[in-house]
């Protein structure tokens, strides 16, 4: 394969990327099923804290299975706090919601870490 392919083999998967990137985030407003944009509110937080909190994960130094363990932690708490929400009014527990999606899976995951340095530093 000549060098002129691999470079148009990147540029294709880039332009992909990109398309795909723009596609999911053009699409975020169909996901709600209400009218405003305070729905939407909820779903930025959540993509905010999920962001920020892989940014943590890669930049701590623990074991790759410590990272594993931490990570599933944070989604499963973020899935049980979705379900536990999923019923609620939005509009008469907006600021519950959002502070339960951004805080209960950062202290679960937080736990997690901690409990993991501590049985490996014992």
């Amino acid at each position: 394969m000549s060098q002129h392919q691999c470079k148009f083999r990147q540029v294709m998967k880039t332009q992909n990327l990109r398309r795909t990137l723009i596609t999911t985030l053009l699409s975020f407003p169909l996901l709600a099923n209400a009218h405003g944009e305070e729905v939407l509110s909820t779903f930025f937080i959540s993509f905010a804290c999920v962001v920020a909190f892989l940014l943590i994960l890669y930049f701590i130094k623990e074991s790759r299975k410590n990272k594993i363990l931490i990570a599933l932690s944070y989604f499963l708490a973020v899935v049980v706090v979705y379900c536990f929400t999923w019923n609620m009014p939005y509009y008469e527990n907006m600021q519950l919601i959002n502070w339960l999606v951004s805080v209960i899976p950062v202290i679960v995951a937080l736990f997690c870490f901690i409990i993991l340095r501590r049985r490996y530093q014992d």
